[in-house]
């Protein structure tokens, strides 16, 4: 299991305590930031997917604790943007294929060495401010 925990960063722990319950003594830090998501591979539970360093996507396995930025903007020409609790899943249809939201929808099935780009922007311009929605405003 994984979890974010704000002003502490993540941790990892498994679904069952040595001592008879889940206790901090049963947690593992995680490299992943302290808000967004955290994706364990369903093939593999070893392996866990999480938001990090410069907007990037980590790939982490255990027990050795070892991670690896895996994300498509390593080059930072890219200009990809996300939001902090960035969108992550496993494709329910493909158990290989990780989803990744940015500005485009994103999808590896290596593990994050090849990325394809799966739809067209789907942001707003930099800076742009949203379209109403249509919801009355409180005054």
């Amino acid at each position: 299991m994984y979890a974010t925990q704000q002003d502490s960063g993540s941790i990892a722990t498994s679904s069952r305590g040595n001592l008879g319950e889940i206790t901090p003594l049963d947690w593992l830090p995680h490299p992943g930031y302290e808000f967004g998501s955290i994706v364990a591979d369903p093939l593999n539970s070893k392996v866990s997917y999480a938001g990090g360093p410069a907007s990037g996507i980590i790939k982490v396995t255990y027990p050795s604790g070892q991670w690896i930025n895996v994300s498509p903007n390593v080059d930072g020409t890219a200009g990809l943007r996300k939001v902090g609790n960035q969108p992550m899943a496993f494709s329910q249809t493909n158990p290989r294929e990780l989803l990744v939201g940015f500005q485009y929808l994103f999808s590896t099935i290596d593990g994050g060495m090849h990325w394809k780009k799966l739809s067209p922007d789907l942001g707003l311009p930099k800076g742009a401010k949203p379209p109403n929605s249509g919801r009355a405003s409180r005054s």
